[in-house]
């Protein structure tokens, strides 16, 4: 099932990509077993082209640090990597630096 969702993120509908971030927020929330890959895939997002999806992902990102503080270490770690990894936009590398200062 993770596959699949991580999968369907890579989708480039902006509903359907929309809705499998959504999904992968509620796995995030309810069950962080599989922590690693699917908030790699949120983060991910974060550099989107689309802003939509790039927006929803950096919202889901900030409900799950409200809903659990204690990722707040474990997220900025993610995002660092993840943007050490791509060629960020200037709106997402704001967005990695907001995350990256919010840690503190």
């Amino acid at each position: 099932m993770l596959a699949v969702h991580t999968l369907g993120v890579a989708n480039s509908g902006c509903y359907a990509c929309s809705c499998m971030l959504q999904a992968i927020y509620k796995l995030l929330v309810t069950k962080p077993e599989g922590e690693a890959k699917l908030l790699a895939a949120l983060v991910n997002k974060l550099g989107d082209p689309n802003r939509k999806i790039a927006s929803k992902a950096g919202y889901l990102l900030s409900q799950l640090l409200l809903q659990h503080p204690v990722m707040k270490p474990i997220v900025a770690r993610e995002v660092r990597a993840v943007s050490g990894q791509q060629a960020f936009g200037r709106r997402a590398s704001w967005v990695v630096a907001l995350l990256a200062c919010s840690q503190a």
